[in-house]
């Protein structure tokens, strides 16, 4: 299977970023459920640190692939 990525999708030094937070870093509470301690989010636009990659936004750090 051949994936196609584009320059979006690396970061300066060429490693792949973080699909779930773009390579930022961080991510938005209510977009992200496997962070949620509850049915739903109780808050709305609060950033996070990114649950998949750690924070790092780097897509080898990433504990679902």
């Amino acid at each position: 299977m051949d994936e196609e990525f584009d320059d979006d999708d690396f970061d300066a030094l060429g490693e792949p970023r973080c699909p779930w937070c773009g390579g930022d870093g961080v991510a938005e509470y209510d977009e992200c459920p496997e962070a949620w301690d509850e049915d739903c989010p109780s808050e709305k636009n609060h950033l996070i640190t990114c649950p998949q990659c750690k924070g790092s936004g780097l897509l080898k750090d990433c504990d679902m692939l």
